[in-house]
């Protein structure tokens, strides 16, 4: 395990590095400098400084945290605030890991900026539905021609479960995508079968290609497969 320690202003920010990874969880804790209580109720807003709450504002829990989940690498900025406390806005750069976990010291004061939109408790985030969280990606099946056992053309139609808004898919009878190409996502794609009679088996992935402020981030889904009998 690595550590890497910044400080500007008021803030010091702790990385706990565990892997190299796309995006990861962040964790936000708050206490009261000076004493290290932990400070329960404070809005937490992070985003970037087009959008302060482009990866969602959240209310620490009883133990001071706020946890964000499929947080891309790069450079990210927090706005802190609560009634009684100075409020703090800063910027932090989360490197390419698994899990952090960020320390936030706040003042007792008045001022500063304020997270306005952090509505949802620690305890509500982590139930919500899947497709509520914008970076997350799942494929959960595909089926042939909507699960028809054969078919007598060699075009068919690979119907799918996905939630995410994945931006792209490939298709292959080949289990590792050899020669398969990344096309712009549909619904319901074509894929033309290899000539000949028998059993084919057909491969299929989805991806989502995001922006961040610096970059893009990639999410790539496991890959599902189905098998039609062409006549």
């Amino acid at each position: 395990m690595q550590y890497l320690n910044l400080k500007f202003g008021w803030i010091m920010v702790l990385f706990a590095v565990s892997g190299l990874v796309q995006a990861g969880n962040l964790t936000i804790k708050v206490k009261q400098e000076g004493s290290q209580a932990s400070v329960s109720g404070a809005s937490v807003c992070l985003g970037t400084a087009s959008d302060p709450t482009q990866f969602g504002a959240r209310l620490t829990n009883a133990s001071g945290e706020a946890s964000f989940a499929e947080v891309p690498a790069g450079r990210l900025h927090v706005t802190i605030s609560k009634e009684g406390f100075r409020s703090h806005r800063g910027e932090v750069t989360k490197s390419r890991t698994d899990d952090s976990l960020v320390y936030v010291p706040l003042r007792q004061g008045v001022g500063g900026a304020v997270c306005i939109q952090a509505k949802v408790k620690y305890t509500e985030f982590f139930e919500r539905k899947p497709q509520q969280n914008s970076y997350l990606l799942q494929l959960y099946s595909m089926k042939i021609n909507a699960d028809a056992p054969s078919t007598a053309r060699l075009t068919v139609k690979l119907n799918h479960r996905t939630d995410g808004q994945p931006t792209h898919y490939r298709a292959s009878e080949s289990p590792d995508f050899s020669g398969a190409e990344w096309k712009d996502y549909r619904s319901v794609p074509s894929f033309r079968l290899s000539p000949g009679k028998g059993m084919k088996t057909v491969y299929f992935q989805v991806k989502k290609v995001m922006g961040t402020e610096g970059g893009q981030i990639t999410r790539q889904s496991a890959v599902v497969s189905d098998s039609i009998l062409v006549r």
